[in-house]
């Protein structure tokens, strides 16, 4: 009995030693790849004038171009470019630091292309053109139209859409929709974003719902038109679901929120934060 027993022991005692040499070998493969990951896959030093060079003519354009010696924004060193027969249109390439759960793992170029010639073409276009496009602070491409005027806009912005690709460096453009009423009070808005290729419209609907869909250069109208019907669409339901979230906000010591009006001439926002 006491041999049997010992022949136990032994082959647990073998058991454990294994399982301790299979653990030493997948914690050292694990810390092997975090390794590589940290210092092969993420670098952890600035770039260069010619690593700067090559992702300008791999991301943006072949062209001739000059760039000038590096700056710093912030955190941010970077380079100033333009090309040889745009000599006043400006944009700049970072080297940015990279992270990975808050961590700095490297760093990465980034440019800011699409929105400095984004804002250079509008400022072009509306020279010759009498649209309702115009330029933010932060480089965004806005307009404003109402239901009735949906259409004149959507024409304007195809308008603006050709010229940008009848460029020799067509950037890739967002441009914000903004639907107001009659009296020019904001209702809701959305995003179109340009690329050579197609447009997405990816519309938020604050602070309810999501609207994405599809939409090539040819249907712009469509798009702005899908955006008014979906407005439509969620004061219905909205209103149609109030008594039910009436009942709830009562039971929460809130007071009821009225019914939504498409003619109130006021924004979700306004509509919300008036009712709190």
């Amino acid at each position: 009995m006491e041999q049997r027993f010992g022949i136990l022991n032994r082959i647990l005692e073998l058991n454990k030693r294994e399982y301790a040499i299979h653990m030493k070998i997948i914690t050292a493969l694990i810390s092997i790849v975090l390794f590589c990951i940290i210092f092969f896959g993420c670098r952890t030093w600035q770039h260069s004038n010619n690593e700067v060079k090559k992702y300008v003519k791999k991301n943006i354009s072949t062209s001739p171009f000059i760039i000038s010696d590096a700056g710093h924004d912030g955190t941010r060193k970077y380079w100033q470019i333009y090309f040889e027969d745009k000599p006043d249109y400006i944009f700049r390439v970072f080297s940015q630091k990279s992270g990975l759960f808050g961590m700095p793992m490297g760093y990465d170029l980034t440019d800011n292309f699409n929105f400095m010639f984004s804002y250079y073409y509008l400022n072009e276009f509306n020279q010759t053109h009498t649209g309702s496009l115009y330029a933010t602070t932060d480089y965004d491409i806005e307009g404003r139209y109402t239901k009735d005027g949906a259409r004149i806009f959507a024409n304007d912005i195809q308008e603006y859409y050709d010229y940008i690709h009848s460029q020799p460096y067509p950037a890739k453009v967002k441009i914000k929709c903004r639907l107001v009423a009659k009296n020019g009070n904001e209702l809701d808005d959305f995003y179109l974003f340009f690329d050579k290729l197609h447009m997405q419209n990816n519309a938020t609907l604050s602070p309810f719902s999501k609207l994405i869909t599809e939409v090539t250069e040819k249907n712009i109208e469509t798009a702005l038109t899908q955006f008014i019907e979906t407005y439509t669409k969620r004061i219905t339901d909205f209103n149609h679901s109030l008594p039910e979230l009436n009942e709830k906000r009562e039971g929460n010591g809130l007071k009821p929120l009225p019914p939504k009006s498409e003619n109130e001439n006021e924004s979700w926002e306004d509509y919300w934060n008036k009712n709190r």
